[in-house]
């Protein structure tokens, strides 16, 4: 299965045109297979990205809310806030993130999505998951401070993604391998441009915990 949908990524890349060439001294297996399972996870995501909406309504009534103690209270509230909040962003983030990862996937992206933004509460939107609590253990701490990492991380990234070249250039001439930084000089920025302007204009939507496929070896650009 894992062959088939590593096949699927090379060959959609391809068609594209926006084959990547891959430096000679990484593992192009490792790499390649990172694309398909993004490729995977984008394509599953934004076409049922839609799902979270009654799914999170659903989940609303079962969890109710921690601030509400009267039990039918609680649930009723649980499940209004999953209809007019959690669902449509739920939905909306998954979406939008399937489809970056589904035409991006070849594109590498910052490692992972720890305290940046507040997360989808499952890999799939069918899943029960873990609920995340934007109270917990504040508003501040819980939601202020990870959609405040988000935009200054997405707004890093998209106006940094330019060094790149320069940096991975440097870089490879120290370690002798100029080649190599060429590449990533080139390829690099397109990730860091795409996911960091993609986050600073979303950082209010919940996206995945983690991030496919392959990661920038900097923090910064």
């Amino acid at each position: 299965m894992r062959d088939r949908w590593v096949g699927v990524a090379v060959a959609a890349t391809l068609m594209m045109g926006m084959a990547v060439p891959v430096p000679a001294h990484a593992e192009g297996d490792e790499i390649v297979g990172g694309m398909g399972k993004k490729l995977v996870r984008g394509v599953v995501d934004t076409f049922t990205g839609w799902v979270e909406w009654p799914v999170q309504t659903y989940k609303g009534w079962t969890r109710g809310v921690s601030f509400v103690k009267n039990e039918t209270g609680s649930k009723v509230t649980g499940t209004a806030i999953g209809f007019i909040w959690t669902g449509p962003s739920h939905a909306l983030g998954r979406t939008l993130y399937g489809v970056r990862d589904l035409f991006n996937f070849w594109a590498p992206n910052p490692d992972n999505n720890e305290g940046v933004g507040t997360p989808l509460d499952a890999e799939y939107a069918w899943e029960e998951g873990t609920k995340y609590d934007s109270f917990d253990p504040n508003l501040s701490d819980g939601l202020l401070k990870p959609w405040g990492r988000k935009i200054l991380r997405g707004v890093g990234n998209g106006f940094g993604a330019i060094l790149e070249l320069p940096g991975q250039i440097v870089k490879g001439c120290k370690e002798d391998k100029i080649g190599t930084g060429i590449v990533k000089g080139i390829w690099y920025p397109f990730g860091r441009w795409s996911h960091g302007f993609g986050e600073a204009f979303t950082f209010f939507l919940p996206s995945q915990k983690d991030n496919l496929g392959h990661a920038f070896e900097e923090k910064w650009g």
